[in-house]
């Protein structure tokens, strides 16, 4: 099967595409309603992510935007 053509350039020429990250945002808040565990997770990777890099990680709005959806819907209890 052929890959798809429209993703590969992109990665190529270096532009990610950070909608992902929303949605990672999404799937970490309604984990962490049900399992705290996966707090301690994520600080990790963000440790790991400041020592090690990529840095440029951090630049990135929708990365941050990941972790403002992720606090919301971890916060909010019925």
């Amino acid at each position: 099967m052929p890959v798809d053509g429209a993703l590969v350039p992109q990665h190529a020429e270096g532009r990610a595409d950070d909608r992902l990250l929303l949605g990672l945002g999404g799937v970490i808040g309604v984990t962490m309603q049900v399992k705290v565990h996966v707090a301690v997770l994520c600080a990790a990777l963000l440790l790991c992510l400041l020592v090690f890099g990529p840095r440029d990680l951090l630049r990135r709005p929708m990365f941050w935007g990941c972790i403002g959806i992720a606090l919301v819907i971890a916060g909010h209890r019925r």
